[in-house]
């Protein structure tokens, strides 16, 4: 959120898209975040909103970032990049700008992610499916 601020300005909470609230009752700040954690939750992934990545320096932590999604037991993180296809030009331009940094910061610190976009909502368990057999090359067991 801190470079979401930076980038974006002052942020209120729901500004860039529909504060939604997920089946187990976590506030999510869109929709389709919204979609994904019900997703997680149906297909018993356990899943932490927003916790923070870090980068082990030495003896100290470093925070890199804030991802969507956590999910413990794959050790990976999940971002949904929502506004990769914004209408307005400065905030597509800003928000892909802060996306590929964000991007290099996990690639840079070896922290593991899945990348979900907008278009990977419709087909949303093929695609997260694929993407974490790619990052993890563990496979999701099948829906009961």
């Amino acid at each position: 959120m801190g470079l979401l601020r930076t980038l974006f300005g002052t942020r209120k909470r729901g500004e860039y898209g529909r504060e939604s609230v997920t089946v187990t009752g976590v506030t999510v700040r869109s929709y389709a975040e919204k979609q994904v954690a019900d997703y997680f939750t149906r297909n018993r992934i356990e899943y932490e909103y927003e916790k923070v990545a870090r980068s082990r320096r030495f003896l100290s932590f470093k925070k890199i970032a804030r991802p969507d999604f956590f999910l413990p037991a794959y050790n990976v993180f999940v971002e949904y990049w929502g506004l990769v296809d914004a209408d307005a030009g400065m905030t597509r331009t800003r928000y892909r700008d802060q996306m590929r940094y964000k991007m290099a910061q996990y690639h840079r610190h070896n922290i593991k992610f899945v990348s979900l976009y907008p278009s990977d909502l419709e087909h949303l368990d093929s695609s997260f499916r694929r993407k974490l057999r790619e990052v993890t090359a563990t496979d999701l067991p099948m829906p009961l």
